[in-house]
């Protein structure tokens, strides 16, 4: 009397999926943090909630540097470098119904500060042109930069995010090196990153 129905299936789908990526990233995380020296994570982007979260990392073998702990909980999209580099690569009527939700202006978390709308669309603007994300959060000590990952549909499902401590300003050697390592994750994914 029962039968599959198409959302518990693609429930099952996307379950079998969030397993799938931490296996996949891990490999290419290891890389970039031996290659930078600083802490890597993979961030999964849930649609529903409108969220990221860490779900794999490689973190740094310094005795001073940013915890993956810090990544384990759900953060807005206009929160640090993961969630805005999600919404900078989302399709534009996604982009536009996440925002109309927030109020204007935007409330900062995690010792960023609140910005306008018209801010953070001009941010979302020059992080799609650049490829990558820059966040700071100067209460924190905290710098990042992260790049979009894309699944097999051709969709954002998450980023890569790498974060050190606020004591350097390396976001223009981290940044590529973010985006290539996306891009190998995304590669092993069967992503297909749109033109």
């Amino acid at each position: 009397a029962y039968r599959v129905a198409p959302t518990l299936l693609k429930f099952a789908l996307d379950l079998a999926q969030s397993f799938h990526v931490p296996r996949v990233a891990i490999p290419h995380l290891e890389k970039a943090r031996d290659d930078c020296g600083e802490t890597t994570i993979m961030v999964l982007y849930d649609r529903g909630r409108r969220q990221v979260s860490g779900v794999a990392a490689a973190e740094s073998l310094r005795a001073v540097r940013f915890s993956a702990d810090g990544m384990r909980p759900f953060f807005d999209l206009h929160v640090g470098a993961p969630g805005k580099a999600v919404l900078a690569f989302l399709p534009a009527e996604e982009q536009r119904r996440v925002l109309k939700e927030w109020p204007d202006p935007v409330p900062g978390q995690l010792g960023q500060p609140t910005v306008s709308k018209a801010q953070l669309r001009k941010e979302l603007r020059e992080t799609k042109a650049r490829g990558w994300s820059i966040g700071h959060a100067q209460d924190l000590g905290i710098r990042a930069v992260a790049a979009p990952v894309y699944g097999s549909e051709g969709a954002v499902i998450g980023a890569v995010l790498i974060a050190w401590p606020d004591n350097a300003a390396p976001e223009g050697e981290f940044g590529p090196l973010a985006q290539r390592t996306a891009a190998a994750v995304s590669g092993d994914l069967g992503g297909v990153q749109p033109q």
